[in-house]
């Protein structure tokens, strides 16, 4: 593996990693209304071996994968068993919707909108980056089609860094695990942050926070997704 970054920036890209990954597992816990737990993160943040391997053994995955664009480049899948996806659709449809292919994507869909806007916001706002997620998609695939497709996007963008995790709840059961790949460009944005500014930007982070809490106050339970879904 080629060395890219020097221990401070290795430090501080785990820091960060794992700032994004609790931002993503407390708006899903928001979402599904439970506790969540970050677990199993790994990290490469030299140039990334281009072999990857599922650790558990389900027959067939729904995949959500969503391209981060803007200042950085990144690719991003979101992996939901079948168990898992029965139980969020459960979670989040009416008895009514359950039964509907369209719906139960949408859900699922939703879920991918979710976490990528709260990883890539903490990602943007602590590297000073201009970065959004965009369109997601999903489709259904067999554990070793989708090895293949993540190894083939690994090496189309020249990974700089990767990491993945998992996403759990404390009572439902849930587990969604997050696999993330970012090109060549952000390697600069680790190499120019500001080490020194980090008191400052914590104040203004708070500030802005604090802020965004009044103007738009979060929406919470079942009845805001349909509301989102719907519109």
């Amino acid at each position: 593996m080629k060395k890219i970054f020097s221990e401070k920036e290795v430090t501080l890209i785990s820091d960060v990693t794992h700032i994004a990954l609790g931002n993503a597992g407390s708006s899903v816990a928001k979402m599904v209304r439970d506790e969540f737990l970050i677990k199993d993160v790994e990290i490469a943040s030299e140039t990334p071996e281009s072999q990857f391997r599922l650790k558990d053994n389900y027959e067939k995955y729904h995949v959500l994968f969503t391209e981060v664009v803007g200042d950085l480049l990144a690719a991003t899948y979101l992996l939901i068993s079948p168990e898992v996806e029965n139980i969020l659709c459960g979670v989040l449809l009416p008895d009514s919707m359950l039964g509907r292919a369209e719906m139960r994507e949408a859900a699922l869909l939703e879920i991918d909108n979710i976490v990528i806007a709260a990883m890539v916001t903490k990602f943007s706002e602590v590297l000073g980056q201009n970065i959004h997620g965009d369109v997601p998609s999903s489709q259904v695939c067999t554990r070793d089609e989708l090895e293949a497709i993540v190894n083939q996007k690994h090496l189309e963008i020249d990974t700089s860094l990767s990491f993945r995790g998992k996403i759990t709840t404390f009572y439902k059961g849930i587990c969604i695990e997050f696999v993330c790949l970012f090109d060549e460009t952000v390697v600069e944005a680790i190499k120019s942050f500001d080490f020194d500014s980090k008191k400052q930007l914590k104040g203004k982070l708070a500030t802005a926070d604090a802020i965004k809490q009044e103007e738009e106050p979060e929406a919470k339970g079942v009845a805001a997704f349909l509301k989102k879904i719907f519109n």
